[in-house]
């Protein structure tokens, strides 16, 4: 089954936190707030209408704790880390809804 996501409404609901990286990248990932953490709370979706209650079950069998969270730290920027932090969070979402096999 082919499923059809609009991540522009699911992004909407993202709950976005920034914060400080050690690690490589020199002294701007320990001066500024490149690490970034993204957390997408399966209640508010429900409340909102966002996906169905089929797609919904599916991500609460797989996260039964009723979200999910993901980060990046991966470059020294952070509008990189939260385009690698989003894209992490649709494969993540995209996965948990495909038919299981």
């Amino acid at each position: 089954m082919q499923i059809h996501i609009n991540y522009a409404n699911l992004d909407h609901f993202v709950h976005k936190k920034f914060s400080k990286s050690g690690g490589h990248g020199g002294q701007n990932v320990n001066k500024r707030n490149t690490k970034v953490q993204l957390e997408i709370y399966f209640d508010e979706l429900k409340k909102h209408h966002v996906i169905s209650d089929e797609f919904l079950a599916k991500l609460q069998a797989k996260y039964p704790h009723g979200f999910i969270e993901v980060a990046s730290h991966e470059t020294r920027y952070q509008h990189s880390n939260l385009e690698i932090a989003l894209k992490h969070l649709h494969q993540v979402i995209r996965e948990a809804l495909e038919n299981e096999k």
